[in-house]
């Protein structure tokens, strides 16, 4: 955040990637820190318009070491 006094820094943990293409059956896959990556990454390459791409249970890691559950983020692809 600009103007924060401190350099506090969060880290991602785990999410769970849900990928609904139109007509298609949901597929869910566990990824692992903040980075996309193997089947996460061909996954969210492999979108197209209509696909609703749902990051959910997001885990996040402050630096005293304490974990929280984030919201989940969903997007519609155009």
């Amino acid at each position: 955040m600009d103007d924060f006094p401190f350099d506090v820094k969060f880290k991602i943990v785990r999410f769970e990637l849900t990928v609904i293409k139109p007509r298609s059956d949901a597929i869910t896959i566990s990824g692992q820190g903040g980075n996309f990556t193997g089947a996460v990454r061909s996954a969210i390459n492999a979108v197209s318009p209509g696909t609703r791409v749902i990051f959910d249970q997001i885990v996040s890691q402050g630096p005293d070491g304490r974990q929280k559950v984030l919201p989940a983020l969903v997007f519609t692809v155009k």
